[in-house]
């Protein structure tokens, strides 16, 4: 018997896809760079728009980040996956991980990213990313809490498709 383990993959992440849970009538932070006209078809449509290949290299993102997250110590650890949101904008996004740090608290945003697209990124993460997590930050900030330091932290996902 010949055994495909790609296929395999894919259909237990099929067998475990949770729906989108995210509002349809708010504009995710997570889509800020993308494709404004793609953003707003999957808007219009409830259709994931991910192959197989996708789905994999996904998954082993969120692998990533629970092994990033199991690294820190519980008693680190302030908010995993925290909302924040701007009603008057209707604009919401979900950051990764605030862990607590002196008097205030550190921010944490997990990405994924092709190793190609790290030569540019030598000296300062991806303007986009950047662009996501400090406005993270700056609802955070305007919540009432003190940051004293924002990451953004990479993993390469081309080995993982």
């Amino acid at each position: 018997m010949s055994v495909h383990i790609a296929d395999l993959i894919s259909q237990k992440i099929a067998a475990e896809r949770v729906t989108d849970t995210r509002k349809k009538d708010a504009f995710h932070v997570t889509d800020v760079g993308k494709c404004l006209r793609g953003v707003y078809i999957k808007r219009q449509q409830d259709v994931s728009g991910f192959d197989d290949r996708q789905l994999r290299i996904f998954k082993a993102g969120k692998i990533f980040e629970d092994f990033v997250v199991s690294t820190v110590p519980p008693d680190v650890i302030a908010f995993l996956q925290g909302e924040v949101a701007w009603p008057e904008l209707n604009f919401v996004g979900s950051y990764d991980l605030l862990t607590k740090e002196g008097d205030g608290y550190h921010l944490y945003e997990l990405k994924s990213q092709n190793s190609q697209s790290f030569h540019y990124m030598l000296d300062d993460a991806n303007p986009l990313h950047k662009e996501q997590v400090m406005l993270y930050a700056s609802k955070l900030i305007e919540l009432g809490m003190k940051l004293n330091g924002i990451s953004v932290c990479y993993r390469s996902e081309e080995h993982t498709s």
